[in-house]
């Protein structure tokens, strides 16, 4: 089964889907008209924007035959995961407010 057409306008518009959306809609309009855009992406297609730092690169197909390979080669030992420790790094900053300054 095919993906909608607008699925596939969106994923081969990408980066500029939203500007593209609000200039075929509102041909006339600029800076208020993308929240407009943002929204009708939202919520008519069910898409929504996150954060690049969020999606992974995009890789050539080098890159990922060679990433497969790592994973292939890695030692199926079902307590890997077991071994690996995560923690949450954050960062806590005073502030005086009679003095009006943050020391980190």
């Amino acid at each position: 089964m095919e993906p909608p057409l607008y699925e596939v306008w969106l994923l081969n518009n990408r980066t500029d889907a939203v500007t593209e959306l609000c200039l075929m809609i509102f041909p006339t309009r600029s800076s208020l008209d993308k929240r407009m855009g943002r929204s009708i992406v939202h919520e008519s297609f069910n898409k929504r924007k996150v954060c690049p730092k969020m999606v992974p690169k995009l890789f050539t197909p080098e890159q990922k035959r060679s990433r497969m390979n790592i994973l292939n080669n890695i030692d199926p030992d079902p307590r890997l995961l077991v071994t690996v420790i995560t923690y949450d790094e954050s960062w806590f900053f005073t502030y005086d407010p009679e003095t009006k300054r943050g020391s980190g």
